[in-house]
């Protein structure tokens, strides 16, 4: 990511919707199971949110 951009990879894991993570992951992750991460992300931050790249590396390591 730009780090002049006021937009951070930390707001978007936290506020982004469902698809719109799932358009960034397709997109720019290359990952064939973009949707099933996004969903997964969505389902974490409903429960605590995720404030650590080791908390989301975590949540989709179980999805490799």
């Amino acid at each position: 990511m730009n780090v002049k951009s006021r937009l951070t990879a930390a707001h978007v894991v936290a506020e982004y919707g469902q698809d719109e993570l799932q358009d960034i992951l397709s997109k720019y992750g290359e990952v064939r199971n973009a949707r099933t991460l996004a969903k997964a992300i969505v389902a974490q931050r409903a429960m605590s949110p995720i404030t650590t790249t080791f908390e989301l590396n975590n949540l989709l390591s179980q999805y490799r």
